[in-house]
């Protein structure tokens, strides 16, 4: 239970809120409405009233400390163990969400001293500590004292229950604790302090670049040209393109940004980038806590934007806003748009993916920018990524679509060279790939070709807008089948066109948590459609060959000369699934694989594809940290991939990590200190993210920190109590993670100043033979129970059922993970589905993928 400051919100937040200029209710009530919070609380009362009798529910409450209203809203609560459509659940929610309203509640006006006694008593019972994000701007200041004052405060009652993550710039959080020392828990200042004391290295940065550079300089306003960017990185061409000055004057510019080590240029000369560093985000938003954001940039920059405008649009009953508002705000006018992914991004996708495969990451993301879709091309290795966010089956394919059609993406990939160097025969490309849009003139000047697909696209983003304003002559369901076979049809031409121009294709689908099972079979079934399409066996699209139901389509297609001894085919490229509840996804896709997307017509010639639906392993992780380390010229070691891979638990906070160390003149292999710096700058939440709250933030503090602290100062760098912080120390020394030493407890790493030195987790000295004495002794760490025969499956590489595990021994769980990982314990993460007509032969290599 914690307030603690934070450079930007933790994915993992159930609700985000902005308190820059809300009354405290006004942001209670956001917070209270946000679909995360109501499940936390639904969840925690249903934990305390589980096999309660009717008449003992409300004392139940009660005794818990759900006192407010003389206990009457602890009868108001006991609704929430109702479904969620009865009308007295839906009251229960609405009232927990006016607590210092003005509008009465069916119990009066409930004063906002209440929330202490009402739902936060029912959290605190249950040991529930959902993430809360309250984003502090520099408009703060202006307020009165007393407005402030009250505001804090909701957030240090709040901050007694849940993880509260106030996020604001260092120079604001400073203010802050300097300001308001009396209304916050000391551990907020603390935090704030130790922060400055952490991070010496980008706070150095960023007082130099405060030396040397005028807020109204050129080279600042060229600065926040490039954070505007949602990925805060941009193509040096558009820089260029953007500028009032010459390409030698902002050639130099970027020189003097890059001195001060705020920006970073990567890429081929003909296709440069710029990224900000981290000490260029932080000047950033130290100016903005100063001198207030810029209305409009200077001179430098011209008002001309280079946007992708393509909207898409999806009809409000498929994708209702949320509760927290983030939807909401995508309603106002911005229009949705394409930008670059950043390389972190780029690599951890692309790491995750696997060719002809379908793999699910459980990793968050930021939701909160619901407009965006995202592509990326890496020259190197010739590689796209394309990433879409998608609530529902439409959404999903028409983003990904327009993602694909965008003109950042043919502008950087499908150059009209390209286009016409393809050496397969049009009449093979249009009949058989099904590549749509290749008239005779397409199919000769590549120029034509891509136009017409770009404005394919923009036709398709007019569909979607008519379909949200009802300006169509249609019936609604009809006109939405009408977008759903055009997006199909234009991902699937430029997929297609991707791979015989001899391009990897990667794909990104990030699902937002809590969608309902109904939502996530519609999508599913929507990807294996899209798989179908984008598959082919010997030139032709596997879709039209086995599924196609309309004549007048598989006339016109070639037909197909099917090799016995081969009849599989492949699916193009790779497809993550990512998201919290990205597993949830994985099974129906499985599901809907197996099933097909479409009843097999009589004549469909005896060809499949069989595609492998997975996790992460550790080639995974080998191979993002080998990716991001090339970009820094620091090689990967065997200890290095594993110690990433236990703390973290998904491979984009790899990638993340290790983008914030410095690139290396030569390259050199990465050292353990190195190591931990990087995970030093992740977030808690990102450091064990399946175990609870207390370990992430006390692993955050242990690598932060240069020297041992007792159990009393950890808990106190951590902003957890030392009783939550006993519970788990044990473990952590099983794993050899934490040592114990004269002067305190260490992280098993060197620091800076230790590199070189021998110090790492004695568990990477002995792996696979200290597997069952590593296991057992977590166990006993964490349990007063001698390990049962379930757990005797684990300790012995047997087989055994994850979700009974999960059920049964729930507090030990995610630290098997862990210890698994720590001894390189191979995991069995793959089943081949196969998708077509098969005969009875198997694929080449589909036994060894279902048994990696």
């Amino acid at each position: 239970m914690t307030l603690t400051p934070a450079q930007q919100a933790p994915a993992a937040a159930v609700a985000r809120v902005d308190v820059t200029d809300r009354t405290p209710a006004q942001a209670y009530r956001e917070i209270a409405t946000a679909e995360g919070f109501e499940r936390a609380l639904v969840d925690a009362v249903r934990e305390l009233l589980a096999g309660e009798p009717h008449y003992a529910r409300r004392r139940v409450l009660e005794d818990v400390g759900v006192t407010a209203a003389d206990g009457g809203y602890a009868t108001v609560l006991t609704a929430l163990d109702r479904p969620a459509e009865d009308d007295r659940h839906q009251e229960a929610l609405e009232t927990t969400a006016r607590f210092g309203a003005a509008e009465a509640s069916i119990l009066g006006h409930l004063p906002l001293d209440a929330v202490t006694d009402g739902p936060l008593a029912a959290l605190d019972a249950v040991d529930a500590e959902p993430t809360l994000a309250a984003r502090i701007g520099a408009g703060f200041r202006e307020r009165p004292h007393a407005e402030r004052k009250a505001v804090l405060s909701l957030l240090a009652r709040l901050g007694g229950v849940c993880d509260v993550r106030v996020v604001a710039t260092g120079l604001t959080a400073r203010w802050i604790a300097r300001e308001h020392r009396d209304v916050l828990p000391a551990a907020f200042s603390d935090a704030v302090d130790a922060h400055r004391k952490e991070a010496p290295a980008v706070d150095d940065a960023v007082e130099a670049a405060r030396d040397a550079l005028d807020p109204d300089s050129r080279e600042v306003s060229l600065l926040r040209r490039i954070a505007e960017e949602p990925a805060e990185t941009l193509p040096y061409r558009e820089l260029v393109a953007a500028s009032t000055v010459s390409k030698g004057r902002v050639s130099q510019l970027l020189g003097t940004l890059e001195a001060l080590d705020l920006i970073e240029r990567y890429g081929p000369r003909s296709e440069t980038r710029v990224e900000l560093r981290l000490p260029g985000s932080a000047f950033v938003d130290a100016l903005d806590a100063e001198h207030g954001r810029q209305a409009e940039l200077d001179a430098t920059f011209s008002q001309a934007r280079q946007y992708s405008t393509q909207c898409r649009v999806t009809p409000r009953e498929h994708e209702p806003p949320s509760p927290a508002g983030a939807d909401a705000t995508a309603a106002g006018g911005d229009p949705y748009r394409t930008r670059y992914l950043n390389r972190p991004a780029h690599h951890a996708t692309a790491a995750a993916a696997e060719a002809g495969a379908i793999t699910a990451v459980e990793a968050p993301f930021d939701d909160t920018d619901t407009r965006t879709r995202w592509v990326s091309y890496n020259d190197e290795r010739d590689e796209v990524v394309v990433a879409v966010r998608a609530r529902t089956a439409l959404q999903y394919t028409v983003s990904t679509a327009l993602a694909f059609s965008s003109p950042r993406l043919f502008d950087r990939v499908l150059t009209v060279d390209r286009l016409e160097d393809i050496d397969i025969p049009p009449e093979v490309l249009r009949d058989g790939r099904c590549i749509g849009g290749l008239s005779a003139e397409a199919a000769e000047d590549g120029q034509v070709l891509r136009d017409t697909l770009i404005e394919w696209g923009e036709d398709l983003a007019d569909m979607t807008t008519k379909l949200r304003h009802g300006d169509h002559e249609r019936d609604r369901d009809a006109f939405r089948g009408d977008i759903m076979r055009s997006a199909l049809g234009l991902a699937g031409t430029v997929a297609h066109l991707l791979d015989v121009a001899g391009v990897d294709v990667v794909r990104e689908l990030r699902v937002p948590q809590w969608l309902p099972h109904e939502k996530l079979g519609e999508i599913a079934r929507t990807v294996t459609v899209g798989a179908a399409i984008q598959s082919e066996y010997a030139d032709r699209t596997l879709y039209r060959q086995v599924f196609e139901d309309r004549e007048e389509k598989r006339a016109s297609a070639f037909g197909v000369d099917v090799d016995a001894a081969d009849p599989f085919g492949r699916f193009i490229g790779g497809l993550v699934l990512r998201g919290p509840d990205a597993t949830r996804l994985a099974r129906h896709v499985e599901g809907q694989l197996a099933d097909g997307p479409a009843p097999i017509h009589e004549d469909a010639p005896e060809i499949a594809v069989s595609i492998p639906v997975r996790t992460p392993d550790r080639t995974t992780y080998a191979e993002v940290a080998a990716r991001m380390g090339r970009e820094k010229r620091l090689d990967p070691t065997r200890d290095a991939v594993t110690i990433l891979r236990a703390l973290t638990g998904n491979p984009y906070a790899v990638a993340d990590a290790l983008h914030a160390l410095g690139a290396e003149p030569m390259a050199r292999d990465i050292t353990l200190d190195e190591v931990r710096a990087a995970l030093g700058h992740l977030e808690a939440d990102r450091l064990f993210p399946d175990a609870p709250p207390t370990v992430g933030k006390a692993m955050q503090a242990l690598l932060r920190s240069t020297t041992p602290l007792s159990q009393a100062e950890l808990a106190e760098a951590a902003g957890v109590s030392t009783r939550s912080l006993r519970r788990y120390v044990d473990a952590l020394d099983a794993l050899t993670l934490v040592e114990a030493t004269d002067d305190g407890l260490r992280f098993a790493l060197p620091t800076r100043e230790q590199r070189g030195a021998d110090i790492r987790p004695a568990v990477l000295d002995d792996s696979a033979a200290a597997r069952q004495d590593l296991l057992f002794d977590v166990v006993l760490a964490l349990t007063d129970d001698p390990p049962n025969k379930l757990l005797a499956a684990v300790f012995t590489g047997g087989s055994y059922d994850e979700g009974l595990l999960r059920r049964r021994i729930p507090a030990v769980n995610p630290w098997i993970r862990i210890a698994k990982v720590l001894c390189n314990d191979p995991e069995v993460n793959t089943t081949a589905v196969t998708v077509g007509n098969p005969t009875t032969q198997t694929p080449i290599g589909a036994d060894r993928r279902a048994e990696s």
